[in-house]
């Protein structure tokens, strides 16, 4: 943790992070309502920080991530899931499965997100993957 002063303080921001005390919660997606914004305090930046998450201005974008399913279980690579919605109203969004690591899951379709230009809808907007 080159960087972050002592050890408190990153272990500290990855468990307000991951407790979420300010999130936002849909299913099994979840936001914190702080990142990328102006009163994020030190432990939302630091969580940000050391996941490697490129938060930009809250104003611009809100990140979703789920990392257990519909029925509570944590996500693994051994299983299949579909991510199935309806229409979204921004200008743009994008859905990218990442690893434990916070990187790209490498796969064989060389596939790593979809996005409102590349994902094909029904004719009333709906999706699956």
């Amino acid at each position: 943790m080159i960087g972050i002063a002592g050890m408190a303080a990153p272990i500290a921001a990855w468990w307000v992070g991951a407790a979420g005390r300010d999130n936002l919660v849909i299913g099994p997606w979840q936001t914190s309502l702080s990142t990328g914004g102006v009163d994020a305090d030190m432990y939302t930046r630091s969580y940000v920080a050391i996941t490697a998450l490129l938060a930009l201005n809250r104003n611009e974008v809100i990140y979703f991530e789920a990392r257990r399913d519909d029925d509570g279980r944590k996500l693994s690579a051994s299983c299949n899931y579909d991510v199935t919605g309806g229409p979204i109203q921004s200008r743009w969004w994008s859905i990218t499965a990442y690893a434990d690591d916070n990187f790209l899951i490498p796969n064989a379709a060389n596939r790593f997100s979809y996005n409102i230009r590349s994902l094909r809808t029904a004719p009333d907007g709906h999706y699956s993957i």
